[in-house]
């Protein structure tokens, strides 16, 4: 499969990286591609390759994901895009930002420089806090930790009440698990009492 855009794109004279970008887009989009995929990447290189345009496979991943940020864009973002070179919003594509966070930093009267913009997209790293893990995930966890404490609790207990020689940290696990099992027990036996009068 080759991309018949972007190899025309990359063979003119005067090769503009933003209508590269577009032709990757289009050309992934006819073929029935996510724009960013490894084989619109893999197409767009051979067309690129065709031509005698080198690239690294890396850096044609980065034009398919800066074509992907580009082609869902609107036409105002688009125009802001252009006042920038590729590299610029190539970084804040790979950087995972929406195209409104990034219309955001970049429309700006004066045209952000690569400095401004690398210290933006670190600062947004450092300030992004990690998406909290699953509820029954951290729930499962817990459990488990518990039985294991329990078990682990068990044996000691057992090793604590024929060695002796506890001081007052230890001392206080073995109360702890008494007092633990203790309201384990009565909650059993309640069960079993309420089971009983239903019969």
């Amino acid at each position: 499969m080759i991309f018949a855009r972007t190899q025309a794109a990359a063979a003119t004279e005067k090769l503009s990286r933003w209508d590269l970008v577009a032709a990757i887009a289009d050309d992934a989009v006819d073929a029935g591609l996510p724009i960013s995929s490894g084989q619109s990447a893999v197409a767009a290189k051979a067309a690129l390759d065709a031509v005698g345009l080198e690239m690294t496979p890396g850096t044609v991943h980065n034009l398919t994901v800066l074509a992907k940020f580009d082609h869902e864009s609107t036409d105002r973002q688009r125009q802001e895009w252009r006042r920038y070179g590729t590299s610029i919003v190539e970084k804040v594509a790979n950087a995972g930002w929406s195209q409104e966070a990034a219309f955001d930093l970049l429309a700006a009267p004066r045209r952000r420089t690569v400095t401004e913009v690398r210290h933006a997209l670190t600062e947004s790293r450092q300030n992004v806090l990690p998406d909290p893990p699953d509820i029954n995930e951290v729930g499962h966890k817990l459990l488990h930790g518990i039985g294991n404490w329990f078990m682990d609790a068990d044996k000691f207990v057992e090793r604590a009440e024929a060695e002796g020689g506890l001081d007052a940290y230890s001392a206080s696990v073995v109360e702890l698990y008494h007092i633990l099992t203790e309201k384990r027990l009565d909650a059993e036996l309640r069960q079993l009492t309420d089971e009983e009068r239903i019969k």
